[in-house]
C-alpha cells in the first residue's frame, strides 16, 4: 500500500482542485454574470418539481445571489444553511490558493543539502 500513497494523494488533490475550480465559478458568477442568467442556468428542483415539496438546497441559488449582495438577512430566509456553506466554499477557495502558492513557492526555492 505504501507505494500507492503518492498516488492516491495525487488524485485526491487533482479531485479538489478540480472541485474548487467549479466553487470558484459559482462564488464569482454573481459578480460577472446577471442575475437572469444564473437563474435561467439554474436547475428546477426535481423534489419540488415531482413531490411538490422542496429539498435541502432548494433556494441555494438565490441565497448566493442575496449573499453576493451583502444581503445576509435575505439570504437566510432564502434558505438557512446558504451562510455557513458561502463560507464554506470561501474557505475552502483560500486554502486552495495558500496550497497552490507553497507548492509554487517550493518548486522555485532551490533545495539545499546542508553540504558547505
Amino acid at each position: 500500500m505504501p507505494r500507492r500513497c503518492p498516488e492516491i494523494r495525487r488524485a485526491l488533490v487533482l479531485s479538489w482542485i478540480i472541485l474548487s475550480v467549479a466553487i470558484l465559478a459559482i462564488l464569482v458568477s454573481p459578480f460577472l454574470l446577471s442575475e437572469e442568467t444564473i437563474r435561467g442556468w439554474s436547475p428546477v428542483c426535481e423534489a419540488k418539481r415531482i413531490h411538490g415539496t422542496g429539498c435541502s438546497l432548494c433556494g441555494m441559488t438565490r441565497a448566493f445571489l442575496c449573499l453576493s449582495r451583502g444581503q445576509f438577512q435575505n439570504a437566510t430566509r432564502e434558505n438557512r444553511a446558504s451562510l455557513p456553506l458561502y463560507t464554506a466554499f470561501t474557505v475552502n477557495e483560500a486554502t486552495l490558493l495558500v496550497f497552490l502558492w507553497r507548492r509554487i513557492r517550493s518548486r522555485r526555492s532551490p533545495s539545499y543539502s546542508g553540504e558547505t
